[in-house]
């Protein structure tokens, strides 16, 4: 309450969205993180600014369920492996596509394998970027 407002005030000429954290629900349950949701987007309309996209970054489990904040705007989506371990694609977009069909704001795939840059990584996010619904892709193709 005290930190927040004046904080994304000042910042809100350079945003067009801003995300919460990274990995947030390892220390905030879904009620907490909507309280900063809402202190954040009421600092704007109190100060009489537009609005601006809010988002948090989480990591789903192997069936893609995630702690969703019910005010927020989207998520980075981490998947469920540890990014420094690969695994199988089929694995991952399964994974994702679960995360999808139960997820109601738009999902942006942030985070699968830290590797980005090696062939097998680029083979993930090409089979990635085919799915319907993903927003962002978490590397290069």
């Amino acid at each position: 309450d005290v930190f927040l407002p004046p904080a994304v005030i000042a910042l809100h000429p350079y945003l067009k969205a801003i995300s919460l954290g990274s990995e947030m629900s390892k220390t905030m349950n879904r009620a907490q993180m909507e309280r900063m949701v809402a202190v954040i987007k009421n600092a704007w309309i109190s100060a009489g600014l537009e609005p601006r996209f809010v988002g948090v970054h989480l990591q789903c489990d192997r069936e893609g369920n995630l702690p969703v904040p019910g005010n927020i705007d989207f998520i980075m989506l981490e998947t469920s492996n540890h990014p420094k371990n690969y695994r199988d694609s089929n694995d991952i977009c399964n994974e994702i596509r679960k995360a999808i069909a139960k997820c109601p704001v738009p999902i942006l795939v942030s985070e699968t394998y830290i590797f980005c840059e090696e062939a097998k990584a680029r083979a993930v996010v090409r089979d990635i970027a085919k799915i319907n619904g993903v927003w962002c892709l978490p590397g290069p193709i």
